[in-house]
């Protein structure tokens, strides 16, 4: 997960007002899509995950009926699935390796998801249609196809190109077409339908089969939809109800213990749109983590948190399945006195590349690490020269508590 989409989601939950019906009963965290809207829980659910990002920066708005074009899928694809660049991809002629967007598209385009046109250009741009996207689900998710499949949808005939990827959505039930009878296939794909392919795709997936992102996404997902109701009903007026009226709403993403006692405490301490957060989230910060545990049943792993705008500390974080729903069940933290990094030369490369190879930091231009050499160790300090696509650096980094000085 890149951590820009985490630090966009954390500064929206936190520090964004929403007003409130009184009569709702239930928080309503976004402002342009209610919660008996059927495409709710699937952009709720993405969101949390960080896989589908706001729209607007100032008011918590997820544009559910903007398009999608080819490179907002490659996104959501990519970080749904923890699918990360493996091999050093030429890209395209309208997106190349300092194309921000040329991570994703990269990533599909190694694995055969997507493919350029005749013209070597990606398109990135383009609308997608509920053709595309359905190969484009068909082949991520490696469904298997019939290429003489018949489909229920008449505006959907046997030989049409997307005949076998529509056919592969309707066996795995991610669609059910726009009516019983048609698919709409030429339609132009919106943020809410692509959520809600994702999502039901998604579904089908056995944690047991998840790769250590996707692992992070489920953790973060039921961190944040927690994070999203208390801070939505603290953030409604300089008066918050009492917990009471909340507490039903945080059990099903907490056990029982978390929820009277942490935020509980938290939700009653804590200021009104102010920056204070209920627990940093969990995602692959470069540092090296664990998964110390991964089961259909439970997922426990120990994360570290470089030192930066709080202290450096580790976390461990368990998560249980409970009737069918993830909940926090426990989570510890570490100091650094307690558990200090002790990174290894090879780490601490691996982890300053990832700082700048991190979106978050990009202006317009992807940055790329070309080379990186490591030139001794100043004052318990690992010393690195670093080269990148756009600068170069003399990097200097803690290996007790990743703290970087340039």
């Amino acid at each position: 997960m890149k951590k820009a989409i985490i630090f966009i989601l954390s500064v929206l939950l936190f520090c964004t007002a929403v007003p409130m019906n009184q009569a709702q009963a239930a928080a309503e965290p976004f402002t342009d899509i209610k919660s008996n809207n059927r495409f709710y829980e699937p952009i709720w659910s993405l969101t949390a995950k960080g896989v589908l990002v706001s729209e607007d920066e100032n008011s918590f708005k997820v544009a559910p009926n903007k398009l999608v074009t080819r490179a907002d899928a490659a996104d959501m694809i990519t970080a749904m699935l923890g699918l990360e660049l493996e091999s050093d991809h030429p890209g395209f002629r309208d997106v190349t390796k300092d194309n921000v967007r040329y991570d994703s598209i990269a990533a599909l385009a190694e694995r055969g998801i997507i493919s350029g046109y005749s013209n070597g250009m990606v398109k990135p741009n383009e609308v997608l249609t509920r053709a595309q996207m359905a190969k484009m689900i068909s082949l991520s998710f490696n469904y298997k196809t019939n290429a003489n499949a018949v489909t229920p949808f008449k505006d959907v005939p046997k030989g049409h190109w997307a005949t076998p990827y529509i056919d592969a959505l309707v066996r795995n039930g991610v669609t059910t077409g726009t009516t019983a009878t048609t698919f709409s296939p030429n339609d132009k794909l919106t943020r809410q339908q692509m959520a809600l392919f994702l999502y039901r795709a998604h579904q089908k997936k056995s944690v047991s089969q998840y790769n250590d992102e996707e692992i992070f996404n489920l953790i973060r997902e039921v961190q944040n939809k927690a994070d999203m109701v208390v801070g939505y009903y603290k953030n409604v007026s300089a008066k918050r109800p009492p917990f009471s009226k909340v507490r039903a709403e945080l059990l099903p993403y907490a056990e029982t213990a978390i929820v009277d006692g942490f935020m509980k405490e938290y939700y009653n301490n804590s200021c009104t749109e102010c920056d204070w957060i209920m627990y940093n989230e969990v995602y692959d910060t470069g540092l090296p983590y664990e998964i110390m545990e991964r089961s259909n049943q439970k997922i426990k792993v120990k994360v570290r948190y470089p030192h930066g705008m709080d202290e450096a500390y580790t976390a461990v974080w368990t998560v249980v399945n409970t009737n069918g729903k993830w909940k926090i069940k426990d989570w510890e933290e570490y100091s650094i006195k307690e558990a200090p990094f002790k990174l290894t030369v090879k780490q601490a490369e691996h982890y300053l590349k990832s700082v700048i190879e991190d979106p978050w930091n990009w202006e317009n231009k992807r940055e790329y690490v070309k080379s990186i050499k490591h030139e001794g160790t100043n004052k318990g300090y690992y010393k690195f020269l670093i080269k990148t696509n756009l600068d170069e650096y003399v990097t200097e980094i803690n290996p007790t508590d990743a703290s970087i000085k340039e």
